[in-house]
């Protein structure tokens, strides 16, 4: 649908107003007409657009040493009680899945190796990546409910959103193979180009090339 930039900049506004995790719903109830795909798309936009500009601030390491530091504290006051790192989260305005990663990382680091050395362990990406999957490989079993609950409540950032925009892209690719073929269109797709060795593969390419003026 095609949308003026004021009645999307108004959608925007509002965005910022609401609660982030009841944001659609109540964008929903304000824009009726809107359908709530293209809701999903605009809010997608402006978290991703908001963290580009704020997460290397969130990074530091002075701030993720802070962030850890309340987290400990929240687990002392709140034992049995798990959404420590999800508040956090929401007080900083950070995604809930990048503080996850943050904290899980400042942990390993302080964790693994010589406890006794000055000097932090560097943690492979590919070991805080495969936790983050799956949150019952890490060994302190309350971060990894912690860990867990926010990855699955964040919507537009880790494993659960990866593998939702992966389903997304194979049907829009399925979608599209379906309608070169009912059309009669001849073409390849990705693993036939794979195979034949191609080094760039597109969900699809043409066996004739279409030809279009003043382009």
């Amino acid at each position: 649908m095609k949308m003026k930039l004021s009645y999307y900049q108004k959608i925007i506004e509002k965005y910022r107003e609401v609660k982030k995790r009841e944001c659609i719903e109540e964008l929903k109830a304000a824009f009726p007409d809107v359908p709530v795909t293209t809701l999903s798309s605009i809010v997608a936009q402006e978290v991703q657009r908001k963290t580009k500009k704020t997460y290397h601030y969130h990074a530091a390491p002075h701030n993720v040493s802070k962030y850890y530091k309340k987290y400990l504290n929240e687990l002392k006051s709140n034992t049995n009680q798990c959404g420590a790192l999800l508040k956090i989260a929401d007080e900083v305005d950070l995604s809930p899945a990048l503080m996850a990663r943050l904290i899980l990382e400042h942990h390993l680091k302080l964790n693994l190796g010589d406890k006794n050395s000055d000097e932090k362990e560097t943690v492979p990406k590919s070991m805080i990546s495969e936790m983050l999957k799956n949150p019952s490989l890490i060994q302190d079993k309350y971060l990894g409910a912690e860990i867990k609950l926010c990855t699955l409540i964040d919507n537009y950032y880790g494993p659960l959103s990866d593998v939702i925009r992966n389903v997304s892209g194979l049907e829009t690719e399925n979608k599209l193979k379906d309608d070169l073929t009912k059309l009669g269109i001849s073409f390849v797709d990705e693993k036939q180009l794979r195979e034949k060795g191609y080094d760039k593969t597109p969900d699809i390419k043409l066996d004739i090339p279409i030809d279009l003026d003043q382009v």
